[in-house]
């Protein structure tokens, strides 16, 4: 079973890395959306295949949300708040979750560590897909994120997503790399 979900996990995974392509290098944030639906979809089975629910939740939810960002639904479940304030909580709970999960790492709870990925990563996703924050702001959440779920896919031998997470963690960093770039040389 385990090969059968990491080849369901494989194509999923395709799917996502191309997603993840068209949001942070392309900036066509519609058509990533669209494709990332589809390649979390895929994912979720072969994840319920490996039995690694922190990953089956984390893509259910994710195909939820790039349908909200694509469809461009606005969530007012939020309340009016300043934009300075939706920046201060948002990060809070995003930090939050992550030393969580780094504590969690060093008691050797991986599979706790990995649902602090999965909070990371939904909230992350889902404020960027209602446009709370910034596509380099998600981007730059996702690095962190993904460090502490390692020992938990290793652990599932969940070698697929791990592959998907480590490209998507490169291309982060070159988007993030060639905003700053293209930032601060149009400034001088």
């Amino acid at each position: 079973m385990i090969l059968i979900g990491n080849l369901i996990c494989a194509v999923g995974a395709l799917f996502l890395t191309y997603a993840h392509y068209n949001v942070g290098i392309k900036v066509n944030l519609r058509k990533g959306f669209y494709i990332s639906a589809i390649g979390s979809g895929i994912i979720t089975i072969g994840c319920l295949i490996l039995s690694t629910a922190p990953y089956a939740a984390l893509n259910l939810l994710w195909m939820i949300f790039s349908i909200i960002g694509y469809k461009e639904i606005e969530i007012k479940a939020i309340p009016q708040v300043s934009e300075k304030s939706k920046q201060i909580i948002s990060t809070s709970i995003l930090t939050g979750l992550l030393s969580y999960g780094v504590i969690q790492l060093y008691l050797n709870d991986n599979n706790q560590a990995a649902w602090m990925t999965t909070g990371i990563y939904l909230l992350s996703y889902l404020l960027f897909s209602t446009k709370t924050i910034s596509r380099e702001s998600y981007l730059t959440w996702c690095i962190p994120a993904f460090f502490i779920s390692i020992p938990h896919l290793l652990d599932v031998s969940n070698f697929v997503v791990i592959t998907n997470e480590l490209i998507g963690v490169l291309i982060s960093i070159f988007s993030i790399a060639t905003f700053i770039k293209n930032k601060y040389s149009t400034q001088y």
